[in-house]
């Protein structure tokens, strides 16, 4: 039953009646009527008193006919709806903060701001009833965490990115997250490290049944496992089909998508030059904005840090400073070196020092970068640093006897005179060009448009 269908259930003739007379009679106690309107047990025996007396001022008092005098202007209403109409999916509580963080005083509450957004039409279709479940929620912070992956996003030239994030069961504190490109084994390790060096070990992290935290045949004897059990830290499994375990980081992922991503999203359109990391930058500032100052209203109306950090019996297990995270995050992988002395990882070319053509060499893939050996015995390194997260890191291609080459599944035209040229191929800050590179100077701009489907 909503709200409004619940007060005209609860309308009597007489206005004490039709509140806290009307809950006394049906079995409220006085002490839970004092915690529902805020006030002392002795102010509730008072109004109790008054109302038995028929000669009180209760009963003789005229209403008030007076209209009351609205608190925020026709300015404030259109602020809200210019704000609405800028980004539809902007919800009242996004709206609250915004307007919080431009005026600083005297701006409208959330519950006010929903009254003013159904007035203008704004108001979402009533909720459909809802099968009930059961709460669970651990005693102390840092006794049980979630970690989950949420589907795949568009952030205009960032193209698909995926969110990892890794929240406290009690308190519902954000340990970590961030944006990934892909939904790898090695970003949950990345985010892991992030959240164990920030926060000390939790007892417990429960995950669901993905390829990055279980193999393929139901066994959990993946990377994520086995650095668990060598931290001592206990993984748990969502029962299958059962989505409900993990409710409270969908929750979340709800809030990410209502308050942040679609100014977010806006953002990275209007900022062409704007990488994964300036957009994880923005992330952390709303992330924290959400952690120390967001009404939550499962934890009545305490911001998730101001149980996480201010609990007495919080949890806290330190990471050994000296552990080596590099045996963990790295992907070994075998490749064979070209005629031109090159290898390819996810397609990029490297080029490697003399001496290596038609021999295999192993390489160690981390997140930001290669490392090459030969024989166990380390041979050249690359760094991909920030252009890697963008996705638009230098590629070398040579160019075929047709004046043609390949990238990102697409044929381009350069020239039969610059046949069998060694070129180097970084795409623009403005997401519309090819810049191509031959021995260290400009050889060329192209269209990324101008390539044709292969």
């Amino acid at each position: 039953m909503s709200r409004n269908k619940k007060r005209k259930a609860e309308e009597h003739e007489d206005p004490i009646e039709g509140t806290f007379i009307f809950r006394h009679q049906h079995g409220w106690s006085i002490a839970k009527i004092a915690r529902h309107y805020a006030v002392d047990v002795r102010t509730i025996r008072r109004w109790l008193a008054l109302y038995k007396d028929k000669t009180s001022r209760y009963w003789t008092k005229k209403r008030c006919t007076r209209v009351r005098q609205k608190k925020h202007g026709p300015e404030i209403i259109e602020k809200i709806r210019q704000l609405k109409v800028a980004v539809p999916a902007r919800t009242a509580v996004t709206i609250y903060r915004l307007l919080k963080a431009d005026m600083k005083t005297a701006y409208p509450s959330k519950e006010t701001i929903r009254r003013m957004l159904k007035t203008l039409g704004f108001s979402r279709a009533e909720s459909q009833g809802r099968k009930s479940y059961v709460k669970f929620e651990r005693d102390f912070p840092n006794d049980l965490w979630h970690v989950d992956f949420k589907g795949y996003e568009f952030f205009a030239h960032l193209g698909k990115l995926y969110l990892l994030a890794i929240m406290d069961d009690r308190s519902r504190y954000i340990i970590a997250a961030r944006w990934f490109t892909d939904q790898e084994a090695t970003s949950v390790l990345l985010l892991l490290r992030e959240a164990f060096e920030k926060q000390g070990l939790p007892n417990e992290i429960l995950s669901d049944n993905g390829s990055q935290f279980k193999n393929m045949i139901g066994e959990p004897a993946t990377r994520y496992y086995r650095l668990l059990v060598k931290l001592d830290v206990k993984p748990v499994y969502h029962r299958p089909n059962h989505p409900q375990t993990k409710g409270k980081l969908e929750r979340w992922f709800g809030t990410v998508m209502s308050s942040y991503f679609p100014d977010a999203r806006a953002l990275v359109a209007s900022k062409p030059a704007m990488s994964l990391k300036d957009l994880n930058d923005h992330f952390a500032a709303w992330l924290e904005w959400y952690n120390t100052q967001h009404e939550h209203s499962s934890l009545d109306g305490k911001p998730p840090a101001g149980i996480y950090l201010e609990h007495p019996k919080r949890i806290y297990r330190p990471l050994i400073i000296t552990f080596n995270w590099d045996p963990w995050l790295a992907v070994v992988e075998s490749r064979k070196v070209t005629k031109q002395n090159m290898i390819s990882v996810d397609g990029a070319k490297y080029i490697l020092p003399e001496g290596y053509v038609g021999t295999n060499v192993q390489i160690r893939k981390y997140h930001d970068k290669i490392e090459v050996y030969s024989n166990e015995v380390l041979i050249e390194t690359f760094h991909r640093g920030a252009e890697a997260e963008t996705g638009s890191f230098p590629v070398i291609r040579v160019i075929a006897k047709n004046g043609t080459f390949k990238y990102k599944r697409k044929v381009y035209t350069l020239g039969y005179k610059h046949a069998h040229k060694i070129i180097t191929i970084q795409e623009a800050a403005n997401g519309k060009e090819l810049l191509l590179y031959h021995d260290g100077e400009l050889l060329a701009r192209m269209n990324i448009c101008d390539g044709i489907d292969y």
